[in-house]
């Protein structure tokens, strides 16, 4: 990745994320494809999730859903408090489910 002008390597706490929005377009995707190939074969059968998107590829724990996480946030603060108003704001697609979730 190193060689590839404008990607980069970003560690989260649920996982790791290659971002190659800012590189070259024949070489980031060039890239992209072939290492999308390898980790679909060496995760194969773990409970690994590999998220394909436009610029980007995300590999991170198939057990981690968001919106699970703000249904257990929102089910522990309010069995304490009333709550008034709930804000969320998300950054991409992966959010729809968390706002599906927060209008039902």
């Amino acid at each position: 990745m190193d060689n590839i002008d404008g990607s980069f390597l970003e560690e989260r706490q649920s996982g790791i994320l290659y971002n190659y929005k800012n590189a070259e377009n024949e070489h980031g995707t060039l890239f992209h494809y072939d290492i999308y190939k390898h980790i679909m074969k060496i995760l194969n059968g773990t409970n690994t999730e590999v998220i394909n998107s436009k610029g980007t590829l995300e590999i991170k724990s198939a057990g981690i859903k968001m919106y699970k996480l703000v249904d257990l946030f929102l089910e522990k603060i309010s069995s304490n408090s009333l709550i008034d108003f709930v804000f969320y704001l998300g950054n991409d697609s992966s959010d729809e489910k968390v706002y599906e979730f927060l209008k039902s």
